[in-house]
């Protein structure tokens, strides 16, 4: 993808992951995600084309020292990398 369809195809959300779903699960537990293992560490989830994954951050932001910017470029690297660029 080039950057300006990677910055058109790829949305960030936020998803409460201890709430249940009403199937009685939580969002992770309905993904068989496993939770951090440490509380107030951040889960970023991947979901492209019905299939989702946890992501490590160097697979969707840019890191530098000690901070990271999420950027849509490196994300759509990743995609591309996984075969999971976003389908039309």
């Amino acid at each position: 993808l080039d950057d300006a369809k990677a910055a058109s195809s790829c949305r960030g959300a936020s998803l409460q992951c201890g709430k249940k779903l009403p199937s009685g699960k939580t969002p992770l537990q309905r993904l068989g995600i496993e939770p951090p293992k440490q509380k107030g560490h951040p889960l970023l989830i991947l979901c492209v084309n019905g299939e989702a994954r946890p992501l490590n951050m160097d697979e969707y932001a840019r890191v530098k020292e000690q901070s990271a910017t999420p950027d849509a470029r490196v994300l759509s690297k990743t995609l591309v990398q996984a075969g999971l660029a976003p389908k039309p």
